[in-house]
């Protein structure tokens, strides 16, 4: 599907560059770049993404994969696995933040607790609110490896500790919470 012209399948296999065939029972995919959620793409799970702001300017960020059809687990991918997949992208934490991974119904949930992330150029404190602005390079992605997602079920919601006054346009504000379910968004960055 990664080479075959007018596959369905070939935009989300982009940041595979090459595979090897370890032994009769396992093939190893090389990608050009770090990519943490190809498992979830791999998959066609869907993924459930939460930043909420606590009021003394910490975050609670909630990334959860579900994969209702067991895809994964048919692979033999645990949440361990994931957990050492991204591992190493999220060493930008350090010792800010307390990171968990969990099994959850149909899949995986990762919840990073930072106790101080106003930093002045994604979380920003007016004084009397606070303003998150985020963009597909923050996250380590550029548009091709959204790009790659396809029709991967996703949503980000942005959740603020008093009501949203404004969001960048593709959001559904609902008082305090507002939420993206196009990769288009992120990838021309959000406001909120």
């Amino acid at each position: 599907h990664r080479t075959r012209p007018g596959s369905n399948r070939r935009g989300e296999l982009s940041l595979v560059s090459s595979v090897d065939v370890v032994d009769p029972m396992t093939a190893r995919l090389n990608l050009s770049q770090p990519f943490s959620p190809l498992l979830a793409v791999l998959a066609s799970c869907k993924s459930v993404n939460t930043v909420e702001i606590t009021s003394d300017g910490g975050a609670i960020i909630t990334m959860d994969i579900v994969d209702e059809e067991g895809l994964l687990k048919d692979l033999g991918m645990t949440c361990s696995d994931l957990e050492d997949a991204m591992s190493s992208e999220l060493g930008f934490l350090g010792d800010s933040a307390d990171v968990t991974f969990s099994e959850i119904t149909d899949g995986c949930s990762l919840e990073i607790v930072g106790k101080d992330v106003v930093d002045g150029q994604v979380l920003i404190d007016d004084g009397d609110t606070y303003t998150f602005v985020m963009s597909s390079s923050d996250l380590g992605l550029t548009g091709s490896d959204l790009s790659a997602f396809g029709d991967f079920d996703f949503s980000f919601s942005v959740v603020m500790p008093g009501d949203i006054v404004d969001a960048t346009e593709g959001g559904t504000i609902s008082g305090n919470k507002v939420t993206y379910t196009s990769f288009d968004a992120i990838e021309s960055g959000i406001s909120v």
